[in-house]
């Protein structure tokens, strides 16, 4: 009767595959050689339950459905990376694009070589070049004529290549001290009792997670209020900057996704060939695709969206915002200047005949000296999405980085700073002596002196 029992099970595991909790009693199979105790399983304990039966008792009926399996898993693993290809992608036209460009311009050839020469001295000075210079990084070198210039832009790239370095050997510390710690395992517990890694909980994976978030924007995008980014800055931003605002942007994204009511983001004016569009893609591989859950398009916001319904929101204007109105459209200008702060999101408002407004930054905090009032854009996402739900600025703006705003008077140490240095000294023995230890006693009270006078 229970000569096929494994067969059983795999129906039984396939009809658990909602979830559901699956309740089995104490039973025997296959004379005995495997007893299954009374537990609750879920479908992956299940799961690996029948391949333990089937490897014991049927390894050699189930020799092809494992093939099949591997196979299968094989050709997953296997699958390319989206964000690999795309860089691929990117690199390989702009290699084209060089190579046209050193081909019909002889001049344009020359000073190519002498940057190559140029480099490897600064390489074998000593000084921050990277290893190696991608052909994006040669398109925007042989654009910058000054000298510092390209030095700059050098640094810039090494720095980056470091992190990636870093990245890659804390990546692969981790998976070598995991290895070891499953080793040191290993050894330890010599017997296999249980079910090891399995538990009767589902696991929930990464992609999962994107899945549901993705899922609240597709909600937003058919119910929810509108967010506007005007990517139409590009042509004032430098290389860096461009790449500075591709990164806020990816922020702000996530913060938008990661928010309980997310907004329905425009990204708008965005040049399908430049330089922002090639650094976003590098974030988000699948950001053409229809079924993606971000609006880009290179139309102006006044063709999509009713001009009476636009608000910009520019640091420019002296207009605050008191309140959010769900039926405004408000546009955030996607632009970092670091070098200098120019109105341009005020002047393109103005330009179009759109209203203004600005947060109600200095009603709520205290600035530092020296310290920019410019906000990055996800901070600016985050404020919104905050202020929507609540409706209070003390607790949207609490996303404004510490470093720029004084702290309240209560929350400062009042130590005296001499004290402060000295009341985690501990003693250091040598030759059996204590050595000498400055008395806090009387730094204290030189200290209440100076401060009653």
């Amino acid at each position: 009767m229970y000569k096929h029992g494994h067969l059983l099970l795999l129906t039984l595991s396939k009809k658990v595959r909602s979830g559901v909790m699956l309740s089995t009693t104490g039973a025997g199979f296959l004379n005995n050689n495997f007893v299954m105790p009374a537990l609750s399983v879920s479908k992956i304990s299940l799961s690996a339950l029948t391949c333990r039966i089937a490897k014991r008792n049927y390894s050699a009926e189930l020799e092809d459905s494992d093939s099949d399996c591997e196979s299968y898993s094989g050709n997953y693993l296997n699958k390319p990376n989206p964000s690999v290809e795309v860089q691929k992608k990117i690199q390989q036209e702009a290699q084209e694009r060089l190579d046209d460009l050193l081909k019909n311009d002889p001049d344009l050839n020359k000073f190519y070589k002498i940057l190559e020469l140029e480099i490897e001295v600064l390489r074998q000075s000593g000084t921050k070049v990277p290893s190696t210079i991608k052909a994006t990084e040669w398109l925007h070198l042989i654009k910058t004529k000054t000298q510092s210039s390209r030095r700059r832009f050098l640094e810039f790239i090494w720095i980056n290549e470091m992190k990636r370095k870093s990245g890659k050997m804390k990546r692969q510390a981790a998976v070598l001290l995991k290895k070891s710690l499953e080793e040191k395992d290993a050894e330890e517990n010599e017997l296999d009792y249980g079910l090891r890694n399995n538990t009767m909980f589902i696991r929930i994976y990464k992609s999962v997670m994107s899945q549901v978030l993705n899922q609240k924007l597709i909600t937003a995008m058919m119910f929810g209020e509108k967010l506007v980014i005007d990517c139409g800055f590009e042509s004032h931003m430098t290389y860096r900057e461009i790449s500075s605002c591709a990164k806020q942007l990816m922020f702000s994204f996530v913060a938008n996704r990661a928010a309980k009511f997310p907004f329905d983001m425009h990204l708008c004016n965005l040049d399908p060939k430049g330089e922002l569009k090639r650094r976003l893609l590098s974030f988000f591989p699948t950001m053409d695709d229809p079924a993606y859950p971000l609006n880009t398009t290179s139309k102006s916001y006044l063709e999509i969206f009713p001009k009476e319904n636009l608000v910009y929101l520019t640091p420019h204007t002296s207009h605050v915002m008191q309140k959010y109105n769900p039926d405004d459209i408000y546009i955030i200008g996607g632009i970092v200047d670091k070098r200098d702060s120019k109105p341009l999101s005020m002047a393109k408002a103005k330009e179009e005949g759109l209203r203004v407004a600005k947060f109600p930054l200095d009603n709520y905090l205290d600035w530092k000296a020296g310290s920019g009032k410019n906000l990055n854009l996800n901070h600016c996402v985050e404020i919104l999405v905050d202020f929507k739900s609540t409706n209070d600025w003390e607790h949207a703006l609490r996303v404004v980085p510490s470093r720029k705003i004084i702290r309240p008077y209560t929350e400062h140490d009042h130590t005296p700073r001499i004290e402060r240095t000295f009341q985690n000294f501990e003693p250091k023995f040598q030759s059996g002596q204590a050595s000498h230890i400055p008395d806090l006693t009387y730094y204290s009270k030189v200290s209440q002196k100076k401060r009653n006078s």
